[in-house]
């Protein structure tokens, strides 16, 4: 005798009835804007071979400023390609500028925790980097003004504070980052979970947070 049966499966905490990631009227609920979000994210992720190839150009001290001073393995990649997935769901945006001979030249990325349960951190922070044959050209101021661009426009959006974070002994870093409006964070900007980790190591990094109006008169 044939036996058929109907069988449904959906997702953990899913109930009949209740949409979970659209409403009634189409719009999107607060769940589904976070799979977008993260769909997107994974879509901008895919060219994590290029920004290896801009990092793997740098010296070591530049290696250093990046991986930490106390990082040892410098011939590591600085995106694991196995683990894509993560990296997509805490990557925010990504920009990579080519040089006139077409080239990668310099790139920036803006970071953003994914906490789980559909939720973000509270605190996006800045990656850039430039190949060492294009370093002294504008490369660098270039490619931050293009990710601060998109910032402007959605990024603010989406979290409240961004933050730039560089070793004080690289004075190019954060000469570059307050020629593009950031500043020192005020008493109490930055959440309290984030405060303990720039008091931590406040003595060797700079923790810079961005002003988009101090961007505007410096522009």
């Amino acid at each position: 005798m044939d036996e058929r049966y109907l069988a449904h499966y959906g997702v953990k905490g899913m109930k009949w009835g209740v949409r979970r990631y659209q409403n009634k009227d189409g719009t999107r609920t607060k769940a589904g804007k976070v799979r977008d979000e993260l769909r997107r994210r994974a879509n901008m992720a895919k060219d994590t071979d290029r920004v290896n190839k801009i990092i793997a150009s740098l010296t070591d001290d530049q290696k250093r400023f990046l991986f930490g001073e106390h990082e040892t393995d410098l011939d590591s990649p600085w995106i694991n390609p196995k683990q894509a997935i993560p990296v997509s769901m805490n990557l925010m945006h990504r920009t990579i500028l080519k040089s006139q001979d077409g080239k990668d030249a310099s790139m920036i990325e803006l970071w953003q925790d994914y906490l789980d349960d559909n939720k973000f951190g509270d605190v996006a922070q800045v990656t850039v980097a430039t190949s060492r044959d294009y370093q002294g050209y504008g490369y660098g101021t270039k490619v931050v003004q293009k990710g601060l661009d998109w910032f402007d426009k959605f990024g603010i959006t989406r979290t409240p504070t961004l933050v730039w974070n560089a070793n004080k002994k690289n004075e190019a870093s954060v000469k570059l980052a307050m020629k593009n409006g950031f500043r020192d964070p005020k008493s109490g900007e930055l959440p309290s979970d984030y405060q303990k980790m720039v008091d931590k190591f406040k003595d060797d990094y700079a923790f810079l947070v961005y002003d988009p109006k101090l961007r505007q008169s410096k522009n």
